[in-house]
């Protein structure tokens, strides 16, 4: 899916031009599975491998190399909040929301792909572009009335990595920008993942702000 020379858009299916990869379910508004397919020659047409998930519903595929990104959105449920935020996961909340998972595996093997990496970053996905092997992903994180009104915990905006041990990467207000004029109750997240070397840590850029368009050229990327 190349409507700008240069910049791929996910896709929920893809192909290498001997395997389909493909995202689907019981249920196509929140699908569950991806499935990989043998299709050329057309007469070993079959189904090599499944992944099915419990908490992730896939949105969009990408392939780079020998790659395969599965991006998608994580369901989190509304814990205690007297609970650590801090451990090997987002799930810590005082209301009820999610995040945007990206899952990379290695199609080394066809009939058995390893995840190699797992990213989630706090947030709802909203859209996604490849350029020159970097994977950026942007999400709408939501700012619970309770922190604004300051009569509940302080929520920063964050993310894990399996880079580094699945710890919460807390993101401080340092680190947050904003637009002059901006009031609406919401965090753009920004994420760039290279795939042309995995083990580089992911960037992740906040601003105060919300998004509903995007345009995405060889050189940059705009949000609005």
């Amino acid at each position: 899916n190349t409507q700008v020379k240069g910049v791929d858009e996910g896709d929920t299916v893809k192909t290498d031009g001997e395997y389909i990869y493909k995202i689907g379910g019981e249920n196509n508004h929140s699908p569950t599975r991806v499935q990989i397919i043998k299709a050329y020659p057309a007469d070993a047409l079959s189904m090599t491998a499944e992944f099915s998930y419990t908490d992730i519903n896939p949105i969009e595929l990408y392939l780079k190399d020998n790659y395969l990104v599965v991006v998608g959105r994580k369901n989190l449920k509304a814990i205690d909040s007297s609970t650590s935020r801090t451990g090997d996961s987002l799930a810590s909340r005082q209301y009820w929301g999610g995040s945007t998972a990206v899952l990379v595996y290695d199609l080394k093997s066809k009939t058995n792909p390893s995840l190699v990496r797992e990213f989630y970053v706090d947030g709802t996905f909203y859209r996604g572009r490849m350029t020159d092997g970097i994977l950026y992903i942007i999400s709408n994180k939501y700012i619970p009335k309770e922190t604004l009104s300051g009569s509940g915990k302080e929520l920063l905006p964050g993310y894990v990595d399996s880079l580094k041990d699945k710890k919460y990467s807390e993101i401080s207000y340092e680190n947050i920008s904003y637009c002059p004029g901006v009031v609406e109750p919401n965090y753009i997240m920004i994420s760039s993942m290279n795939l042309n070397n995995l083990k580089e840590d992911v960037s992740v850029t906040t601003c105060l702000g919300s998004t509903q368009n995007i345009f995405c050229s060889q050189e940059n990327l705009y949000i609005a």
